[in-house]
């Protein structure tokens, strides 16, 4: 160890003063991130050893980058270091609790073992770990080389076991509390929660975490902002082309003088850091980026680019004897070559370079290449760099009689976008099924050609060398579409050429456009690339009714908001997967959980829905991952499936709910006929009263819909759909046939009803024409701190009807002894002519059924007589009606009955036909339902 190098104990503080910064004596405001950062360097002794700077970046952003993958997420590392220190709490780093039972975790692991080595640790040892940057780099190489998804240049020949490993780092090196916090979130690759803490609040309560706004938040410190505090050049080298940081930390140590202004651009094998796109809100907002603004004139020209729908490969190739040799980065900057190796044939071909014989080459190349007759006025002879997307393209006709084409991303795996996925494409193999698809690379830009860079180029002198070297072959290889877009006409004929560009590319179902200044280079930021696709503009994205069915926490959302885990901040979406069925009464609800959906809703919306649970105005059962049979049993009139490797939610509702998702499409589910939103972004949740959740929209209507918006012309007929037979576990079947068993009775809410409420409610078309808007405001109601008029309303009207059902009781009580409190409504034994009525249409061998359809109609006959009775009397209000059912006594009401034998006589069926308002598909009206009904008459008739 060198006297030079850096102590992680002092790097520890530096994350602590990042999250907690002092405040400036002059500005009376926090140190921005960037001076913090300075003065601790300039606090620390110099000369630095060597490789301190790649140590150090690898430290201080733990995310960037594909060098360092651990596989380990914090329920496997929670696991690991429950079993080296002897802690049984770890695992409850992330058990949701929103009130004062049990123990609820903090959301953040290294929290949680900070916590416990302060409870362990002695008093007044205050000996220092002398642990470095430099060795404590060397023991996480050796971790994450037990990882396949690490990209390690040296790997050990024989590492250790990861318990060995973390056992030197927890125990032996004696770190202090929150240096093992640091530690373990350095190995989690995310520093969030420690640059970001939650604020410190005396109680754990979800409604005070959401009303501080994030914009209270400290700063962060950016990868720009900390490269310019470490070395100007830096920042310089890593936007120039040299996208790696371990690369630019060694070129500046090597050469001290390194003048960056004459960098000739990307290196060969070396990833170039991709630039940012801005999002589009509207068409007219895009338009502005390019309008001109105080630093920047306005462009000349813009080119819309059509969005393809794939994965983004950054293409490296070095020509060399005999085949050139060929290496692939993906979007996350993982080296991707041997994933991506059925891409490099196409790529070969495209470029007219010799092929390696021993690469997979689909059936169909070689013939599409005979055939071609057009060919390349340039050809690389050292090298070249180019950006493309891989896209599944099918020769037969697609789905939906869409004839051949590029598919749905979904489809890659199938076109054999890995190397080891369905190979038999490239073999020779016939599969007639999916023989006809095979990957296609669509080139967007050139980077680099024979050691000569091209970032500083504008985009119309790359586009126009990509289309000179690239050799387009149908189906293999192509360029992406782009139009140009004149702005010397004016900004209103800009608009115009461009929203008819954007209704083209929705109609053709493609995934948006990016705009791009004909000025513009890869590097300069003097006008940004803007992203414009229909679900970034209000109302115009897919929008469909689906059933709302439990609620959870997501730890990345949760990051954003900065709140714990008593804050509910993800929901869970389903469809109803045998509504036949369920119409029926032959089985109890089936829903299919098909995605989960953390954003949409503001935080005061967020408050309202977590103040709606907590208080239990959703009415909610726990969910218990650890135990498959309560997972079943927990007291729910409706069935669930969850996707497999869906993280499970923390509560279930009793009641489904209806809920309105918006997306950017929709995907198809893995081996499953349903359909989910991409990138969903919930817009309300309504209250039963506002719409059921028998309003949403059923599995075969989904997949209808979905169809629609894909563009399928006609719609096959699925084999698997709501009615389909589903082989659960025995539990399953047992509680979705036998309705007769005590723990699974036909359900009281999920009853559809009788009524056609028309068409479901979904929005999916691509027609831009009007931009139409959404029926429903996005707003939930509003927060019960601040009820209006219109809630306080219905809470009076609630609290009368109860204290009148109430005296409706006490009057029938007094009047014909009927027992209050018993598990049956009301007592039979008065009514002997509606008992014996009720027992010749009752299936006796049912007696908890008889019981509730006597009740009934013993309820329907004293309803009817107080209905009469407010007849007569022409009263006006509840008050009045109770008054009279409580002057009746036994024998005058004894005589009112007796003039209704008509009613008492009539079976359930007969009452049924005559007024549909009786019975909801066999369940009588409760007593609220029926006074609300006679009140309802008693307007009618005053």
């Amino acid at each position: 160890m060198s006297d030079m190098d850096i102590l992680f104990e002092s790097f520890a503080k530096l994350i602590y003063r990042f999250g907690n910064p002092p405040k400036s004596p002059v500005t009376n405001g926090p140190y921005s991130p960037d001076k913090i950062f300075t003065s601790w360097l300039n606090h620390l002794k110099k000369p630095f050893p060597i490789h301190t700077g790649k140590h150090l970046f690898r430290l201080l952003f733990p995310h960037i980058g594909s060098r360092r993958r651990y596989g380990l997420k914090e329920q496997n590392l929670a696991q690991e270091l429950s079993k080296i220190l002897g802690s049984k709490t770890l695992n409850q780093w992330d058990s949701v609790r929103w009130d004062d039972t049990g123990d609820a975790g903090t959301g953040c692991l290294g929290h949680e073992i900070e916590v416990l080595a302060k409870n362990r640790s002695i008093p007044g040892n205050n000996n220092r770990s002398l642990l470095t940057i430099s060795e404590l780099d060397t023991l996480l190489d050796e971790l994450a080389a037990s990882s396949s998804f690490s990209q390690l240049s040296q790997l050990p020949d024989a590492p250790r076991p990861i318990k060995r490993i973390l056992t030197i780092l927890y125990c032996d090196w004696k770190l202090s509390p929150y240096a093992l916090s640091v530690l373990t979130q350095i190995i989690l690759r995310d520093l969030r929660p420690l640059k970001d803490p939650i604020p410190c609040l005396p109680i754990r309560n979800p409604t005070s975490l959401l009303r501080i706004k994030t914009n209270n938040s400290p700063s962060q410190l950016s990868l720009k902002d900390a490269m310019m505090c470490w070395d100007r050049r830096m920042w310089d080298l890593y936007n120039g082309g040299y996208g790696n940081v371990d690369l630019c930390a060694d070129v500046l140590e090597r050469n001290p003088l390194l003048d960056p202004s004459k960098n000739n651009g990307p290196i060969i094998g070396v990833n170039v850091a991709i630039p940012k796109c801005k999002k589009g809100r509207s068409l007219r907002d895009a338009m502005k980026e390019f309008s001109g603004t105080r630093y920047a004139a306005p462009s000349k020209a813009i080119w819309a680019e059509t969005k393809y729908d794939g994965y983004r490969l950054q293409i490296h190739v070095e020509v060399q004897s005999p085949y050139p040799r060929i290496t692939i980065f993906s979007k996350s900057t993982r080296d991707s070559t041997q994933d991506r190796l059925n891409t490099h044939a196409i790529i070969c071909h495209a470029l007219s370079l010799p092929v390696d014989p021993n690469l997979p080459i689909h059936r169909l190349l070689p013939q599409r290449i005979k055939s071609t007759t057009f060919y390349p006025q340039l050809k690389a002879q050292k090298s070249v760099i180019l950006e493309a997307e891989v896209v599944p393209f099918n020769e037969n006709s697609r789905e939906g009689d869409r004839g051949p084409g590029i598919e749905e991303f979904w489809w890659l795996g199938h076109a054999g976008v890995s190397a080891g996925a369905m190979n038999w494409a490239y073999s020779g193999k016939n599969l007639p099924s999916i023989s006809g698809r095979h990957l296609c690379l669509i080139f967007f830009d050139i980077l680099h050609i024979d050691g000569q860079g091209l970032l500083n180029h504008t985009y119309e002198e790359r586009r126009k060398l990509l289309e000179d070297i690239i050799m387009v072959i149908p189906g293999f290889s192509q360029l992406a579409e782009s139009t140009k877009i004149s702005l010397q006409r004016g900004p209103e004929y800009a608009l115009g050429e461009l929203e008819a560009i954007f209704k083209r590319s929705n109609n053709l179902r493609e995934e948006g456009l990016v705009l791009k200044a004909a000025e513009s280079t890869y590097i300069n930021t003097r006008w940004q690339w803007v992203k414009l696709k229909k679900d970034y503009i209000p109302n115009l994205g897919d929008c469909i009714d689906l059933v709302l069915l439990g609620a959870g926490w997501d730890i990345d959302r949760a990051r954003e908001l900065r709140v714990d885990t008593s804050v509910f901040t993800t929901f869970y979406v389903g469809v109803l997967t045998n509504a036949e069925r369920v119409k029926s009464r032959c089985e109890t609800p089936h829903f299919d959980i098909l995605f989960r959906v953390s954003y949409g809703c503001s935080r005061d919306e967020l408050e309202v829905y977590n103040e709606n649970i907590r208080l239990g105005r959703w009415k909610n059962k726990p969910f218990d991952k650890d135990d498959v049979l309560k997972r079943r049993l927990i007291g729910l009139s409706w069935t669930y499936s969850l996707q497999r490797g869906m993280t499970p939610p923390s509560v279930l509702f009793e009641k489904p709910m209806c809920v309105e998702v918006m997306g950017a499409g929709f995907q198809k589910l893995p081996a499953s006929e349903l359909y989910e939103l991409r990138w969903p972004r919930l817009q309300k949740i309504y209250e039963p009263r506002e719409r059921q959740w028998t309003e949403a929209l059923s599995a075969l209507s989904l997949i209808s819909t979905a169809h629609s918006s894909l563009g399928y012309k006609c719609i096959p007929a699925s084999s698997s759909g709501q009615n389909s037979p589903r082989f659960q576990d025995s539990i399953d079947v047992a509680w979705r046939s036998a309705s007769h068993l005590n723990i699974a009775d036909i359900p009281d809410l999920p009853s559809p009803s009788p009524k056609s409420h028309g068409q479901k409610r979904s929005k999916s078309e691509a027609d831009l024409t009007g931009c139409r808007v959404k029926d429903e405001p996005l707003t939930p109601r509003p927060s019960p701190l601040h009820r209006s008029a219109g809630d306080r309303e219905e809470v009076v009207k609630r609290e009368y009807t109860e204290m009148a059902s109430k005296r409706l009781w006490d009057a029938m009580a007094k009047g014909e002894g009927i027992i209050r409190g018993s598990g049956t409504e009301i007592s039979p034994v008065g009514y002997p002519q509606a008992a014996a009525a009720t027992a010749a249409i009752v299936d006796r061998s049912i007696p908890s059924k008889r019981r509730r359809l006597s009740a009934s109609t013993g309820l329907s006959l004293a309803t009817t007589s107080s209905k009469e009775k407010v007849q007569s009397v022409e009263i006006q209000d509840l008050t009045v009606l109770t008054t009279a059912a409580g002057q009746s006594t036994g024998e005058s009401l004894a005589k009112t009955l007796s003039k209704t034998s008509g009613i008492v006589t009539t079976t359930i069926a007969q009452r049924k036909a005559k007024n549909p308002n009786v019975q909801r598909w066999g369940k009588p009206f409760s007593l609220k339902s029926r006074i609300k009904l006679a009140m309802r008459q008693a307007r009618k008739v005053s």
